[in-house]
Order: structure tokens, then C-alpha cells, then sequence
């Protein structure tokens, strides 16, 4: 739980130091999405392409998924990031139903202890709470495909998972014109995961009988 505080806090400090460094560089992010409003196709490939690789590469997921919402609107935003998020977290699944060796090639050691932890502690519900949790999300990905569980039931979390962060992104990407709009996105993803990851541990301790 430290651990992860400390990456979020980290993510946080760069991108607020970014943004507040260098105020021009959100109106001229948008001056560029504003090209691709008109002809969106290539953008649509692109975006899709890199969310779907996200669980294998660092790609900065939250930044394209404000800029889906900013070019395509609130709903088409949000079916784009969720359609490329499921497809990444499908592709991690079977990497790890492949082989948990292959599974650890592309998740650290530090990051399978985690994903284990959580997995020991939580069960599937684990898969929800860590869906807006950066680095963690993609390993949870991988590693749960060597875990009992269907295709589907793991579809399905990252669904319910991945549904709010997706619409949260898109959503002030389209209003992003207004002040510091990027800046309340990230927040506020920041807060569902919070409220994601308590609320699954306050749903497993009452699901889950204490031992005597």
C-alpha cells in the first residue's frame, strides 16, 4: 500500500510540475487535437494502438485518454479508451495464461509481489480496485491470466473497472479548453482510484467471514 501511494504521489508531483512550469504546453496540446476534430480516423487508429499496448509498454494511458474525450467528445472518447483498455488487459491475460515465465518477462519482481499480494488478499475484486492505479493496473493485467479465473469474469471486472476512470478522462477532455482542465482530470482519476481501492477493501471485509 506505501508502495503505490509513493508512485502516485511521484506521477503526480511530474505532471502537476510540468504543467505548472510550462503553462503554455496545455494550450498548445489542444491547438493540436483541434487538427484532428475534423478527420479524426488516423488519430482513432493511433490512440487505439497505443492504449492497446499499454500493458507491455509505458505509454502515458491517462494523457491519451484526455485527448480522446478532447477530439471525439464524451462518448466517443469513452467507447475508444475502453474498447483499447479492454483490448490491452484481454492481450495481458493470455500473455499470462500463455506462461507465468513469458508473464514475467514484461511484470518486475516487485510488481509480481504486489499483484500476488492483492491477489491473495482480495481475490478478483482486486482487478477493479487497481484499474486506475499506473504500472500496478498493467501487471494485475498479466498476472491474472495465471490466476483460476475465465476470460470473461476477468472481462468483466476490468469493465467495471475501467468504465469510470474512461469516462472521467473523456469528459473534461472535451470541456478541456477551460483552465488547468488536464490538471482536474488527473485529480479526479486519482480520487476514483482511491475511492476504488478503499471501497473494495471495505466490500471484501464484509464479504469475507473473520476467521476465530
Amino acid at each position: 500500500m506505501r508502495k503505490m501511494g509513493i508512485t502516485l504521489l511521484v506521477i503526480t508531483t511530474i505532471i502537476i510540475g510540468i504543467f505548472l512550469g510550462f503553462p503554455e504546453l496545455e494550450a498548445r496540446c489542444m491547438a493540436w487535437l483541434d487538427r484532428y476534430r475534423a478527420q479524426p480516423e488516423g488519430f482513432v487508429l493511433v490512440s487505439f494502438c497505443l492504449l492497446s499496448v499499454d500493458v507491455y509498454l509505458p505509454v502515458p494511458s491517462s494523457i491519451v485518454m484526455f485527448a480522446n474525450g478532447a477530439v471525439l467528445g464524451i462518448a466517443g472518447g469513452t467507447l475508444l479508451s475502453l474498447a483499447a483498455a479492454l483490448t490491452g488487459s484481454m492481450a495481458g491475460f493470455y500473455t499470462g495464461r500463455l506462461s507465468r515465465r513469458l508473464a514475467q518477462r514484461f511484470v518486475p519482481a516487485n510488481r509480481q509481489r504486489e499483484a500476488d499480494e492483492l491477489f491473495e488478499r482480495y481475490g478478483p475484486i482486486s482487478i477493479i480496485i487497481t484499474r486506475g492505479i499506473p504500472v500496478l493496473s498493467e501487471a494485475m493485467a498479466i498476472l491474472g491470466g495465471t490466476r483460476q479465473m475465465t476470460a470473461l469474469r476477468f472481462l468483466q471486472l476490468n469493465l467495471l473497472g475501467y468504465l469510470p476512470v474512461c469516462l472521467l478522462y473523456s469528459l473534461f477532455g472535451h470541456y478541456a479548453h477551460s483552465s488547468a482542465a488536464f490538471l482536474w482530470a488527473f485529480a479526479s482519476s486519482i480520487v476514483i482510484a482511491f475511492l476504488y481501492w478503499v471501497g473494495g477493501r471495505v466490500f471484501v471485509k464484509k464479504s469475507v467471514p473473520r476467521k476465530t
